[in-house]
């Protein structure tokens, strides 16, 4: 096959892509690696209470009509993302980019 693979399915897939296409891997890896945050519930936000929000905290409403509900939410790494499924570690990963 010619050409960068859209398709990196494996540590060992983006390793060699590497070494042919290293502008556009990194790119993947870059995508890769901001994307092993998930958003957690905190807690339910009181009546009228602000919460915060920020790079790491956000507040959502939740439910519909009169049971909405505003919550905060805090940003965490999901230690189940793609990134740590194919085997990579954050040293690993901030070495490659």
């Amino acid at each position: 096959m010619k050409g960068y693979s859209v398709v990196l399915e494996t540590k060992n897939d983006y390793l060699n892509s590497l070494k042919l296409y290293p502008e556009q891997t990194r790119k993947a890896l870059k995508s890769l690696y901001a994307d092993r945050y998930i958003w957690t519930l905190e807690r339910e936000l009181e009546e009228g209470e602000e919460g915060m929000n920020n790079d790491t905290h956000r507040v959502f409403e939740e439910g519909k009509g009169d049971e909405k509900k505003r919550c905060q939410y805090v940003k965490k790494v999901d230690s189940k993302a793609r990134v740590y499924r194919l085997g990579f570690t954050d040293n690993e990963i901030q070495k490659l980019i």
